[in-house]
């Protein structure tokens, strides 16, 4: 299945419910247990990184267009699919803005922060984030002004590709 066919079919449905203030950030990948390839799309202000292994700083992957807005253009018939090759011991993290603002505000303060946490546990970087977020609150039951989702996914050292 194609990655971008499926995400344009996601967008044309999505963008008829957005209201005029919303704007909408979406990752959309398939890994291939072959070649453990990810091949994705991405567009809008979330921040996707991998780490290759034996490396603790990560790169940002680059996204294929900004975040969908009501008067975005209807979605195009093929949408750019990346690829990244997936290492043994690699690790990759999507973060929604919220992360990213919780993290200092710009992309390059959540790399940091996720540098920083790149030898230990993937949880160890998912409960400084949400330490983060919550440390501002005022009362037990505040809520984020903005979505805050992440996903830490190590590709484990044990992984044998096939030819």
């Amino acid at each position: 299945r194609s990655c971008s066919e499926t995400v344009r079919r996601i967008q044309t449905d999505l963008q008829a419910t957005l209201a005029d203030k919303d704007r909408f950030s979406m990752f959309y990948g398939v890994v291939s247990r072959k070649d453990y390839r990810l091949r994705y799309v991405h567009f809008g202000d979330s921040v996707v990184a991998y780490a290759a292994p034996g490396e603790s700083s990560f790169r940002i992957l680059p996204a294929q267009g900004q975040a969908l807005r009501k008067t975005t253009p209807d979605a195009p018939a093929a949408l750019e699919e990346c690829v990244l090759p997936l290492q043994p011991g690699g690790r990759l993290v999507l973060l929604s803005d919220g992360f990213v603002e919780a993290s200092g505000g710009t992309p390059a303060q959540a790399l940091a922060l996720l540098s920083k946490f790149r030898d230990r546990e993937a949880k160890d970087s998912l409960n400084e984030l949400v330490y983060r977020v919550k440390s501002v609150f005022q009362a037990a039951d505040d809520m984020p002004a903005q979505d805050c989702t992440a996903v830490v996914l190590d590709v484990d050292a044990r992984v044998i590709r096939l030819a």
